[in-house]
């Protein structure tokens, strides 16, 4: 492990007295011993989406985060077409929810000014069978930036041996209390048991699994995580119909508890990770720049710029002459800021170089620095864009995946492991977004099923539609804009299809 600093020495003390039922999970690239035969993306299993997991839960000090400040994120041709004004504007509210965060290192002690539960069902976008585009942003984002799902790793398996057939389990928690750091069975007041199970498909095991079931009477309060994170299906109805792919008409209001808490723990200044600069930061440019903007965007140390070119030594970048430190201990960044950047919407990038310059903190030798560093892009961090993703394959229906997302993982080797040997520690380390950073939306919404040879239109089911909705008495808006209308939806509901 990298990290310099234990939250629970120094961070505990500031949360004293405070008696919490939370927890969060962290997200990296697999271990060695994360397997698709004990449920870490398997293989047969119907996901959100076609690529499944794209990140596993990692243990406490061994998290993946951002390190730069300021993360861009634009529409292409496809996304605009289809959605119109009505869906950028949705996706626009999904990211100022993480942009109206205050500095996580301002948020309370007991994080009660976050809600346990921000679920919630619109029946009208329901019975239409809408899905928000919204509040599955959100989800995205908040995957992107390094949480996985609580609720399905509140238990997981480490191992499974077999002894003539007999199953043998180590069961592990990587779910954790964001106030103690313990590992909890908790989520937002939620109290999680398992049982472990296999996945059977024509009489064969795909995987097994240690599968929640929450032990509350009530609705179990489910997490903004869990909505884009929870691609195995749970066996908890209560849980699943909140999350599952069938969830028509839910929405979040935004974070819960343990969403903020386990953003508190990436992204809090005193948790010091060593990592690198990301792959396309680097001195600031030698050639002039036309400033775009001021260092007023919410993280107070950022400005955009554009630009062509690194300055001759970037160690990042082709060149030499220039130093600056790459390797160091890092400080979380408390703050994070989304900015929304126009780009070609055909070609999909910037018509020139977009440059963002900041601050960067860095401790080596024991002594900290700050440099000032930039980010070259020609495309914005994340795109979002739209395609035909197609259904899942036999012998399931076939009903359309949802999205697709990139995600990539800057593995930092050595540096943070032991070189050598068997430990099998990954992180601390970095997520990127130089070849990832899509929030893929699929364009095959709004079809029918037909279950069985000789069936017919009433016999038929409806897969998804696309829509946005709140908790407000506005009508839904159903997309694609301008070609499916809340009218043409209430009709086929109404006749009972």
């Amino acid at each position: 492990m990298g990290s310099t600093f234990r939250l629970t020495t120094k961070l505990l003390p500031l949360f004293a007295g405070c008696y919490l039922a939370q927890g969060f999970s962290l997200m990296g690239p697999a271990e060695s011993w994360q397997t698709a035969d004990l449920g870490y993306s398997p293989p047969g299993v119907q996901t959100f989406a076609q690529e499944g997991d794209v990140g596993f839960p990692v243990a406490l000090g061994e998290e993946f985060r951002v390190n730069i400040p300021v993360i861009t994120y634009g529409f292409d041709q496809s996304f605009l077409e289809y959605f119109g004004v009505e869906g950028v504007k949705a996706v626009d509210a999904a990211f100022k929810a993480f942009n109206d965060l205050a500095p996580v290192s301002n948020f309370s002690s007991d994080l009660t000014e976050f809600p346990k539960a921000t679920a919630r069902v619109n029946f009208t976008a329901q019975r239409l069978s809408l899905l928000d585009v919204k509040s599955i942003t959100m989800g995205l984002i908040i995957e992107q930036l390094g949480l996985a799902a609580p609720e399905r790793f509140v238990w997981t398996l480490r191992q499974r041996n077999e002894d003539n057939g007999f199953q043998m389990f180590n069961v592990i928690s990587r779910n954790y209390d964001p106030v103690t750091l313990r590992a909890t069975p908790y989520v937002n007041d939620s109290l999680y048991t398992y049982l472990v199970r296999p996945f059977v498909r024509n009489g064969a095991i795909v995987y097994w699994d240690a599968q929640e079931i929450s032990l509350d009477a009530a609705e179990p309060n489910v997490s903004l995580a869990a909505y884009a994170g929870m691609n195995v299906p749970t066996i908890d109805g209560r849980v699943g119909r909140q999350i599952a792919w069938t969830s028509y008409g839910s929405y979040y209001t935004g974070l819960t508890r343990d969403d903020a808490g386990g953003l508190r723990y990436l992204y809090h200044p005193e948790n010091r990770n060593v990592e690198v600069l990301p792959a396309l930061v680097g001195p600031l440019s030698t050639t002039p720049v036309t400033k775009l903007g001021s260092s007023s965007g919410g993280s107070g140390n950022w400005a955009p710029f554009t630009g062509t070119g690194f300055a001759n030594g970037n160690t990042n970048a082709p060149g030499g002459g220039v130093t600056i430190i790459n390797q160091g201990v890092r400080p979380g960044l408390d703050k994070i800021q989304f900015m929304r950047v126009d780009m070609d919407p055909l070609l999909s990038q910037f018509t020139r170089p977009l440059v963002f310059r900041y601050t960067d903190t860095v401790m080596t030798n024991g002594v900290t620095r700050t440099q000032r560093v930039e980010k070259q892009l020609a495309r914005p961090d994340i795109v979002l864009t739209m395609g035909d993703l197609g259904t899942w394959p036999a012998p399931f229906a076939p009903y359309p995946w949802i999205y697709g997302r990139g995600k990539e993982y800057n593995l930092l080797g050595s540096i943070n492991g032991i070189s050598g040997n068997t430990f099998d520690a990954q992180g601390p380390g970095l997520v990127e977004f130089n070849t990832g950073g899509l929030f893929l939306f699929n364009r095959a919404a709004g079809g029918r099923i037909n279950l069985g040879s000789g069936t017919t239109e009433q016999d038929s089911t409806t897969t998804f539609v696309w829509g946005s909705f709140d908790g407000s008495t506005n009508a839904p808006v159903v997309y694609p804009a301008g070609r499916l209308t809340l009218r043409d939806l209430e009709r086929v509901a109404l006749s009972g299809n």
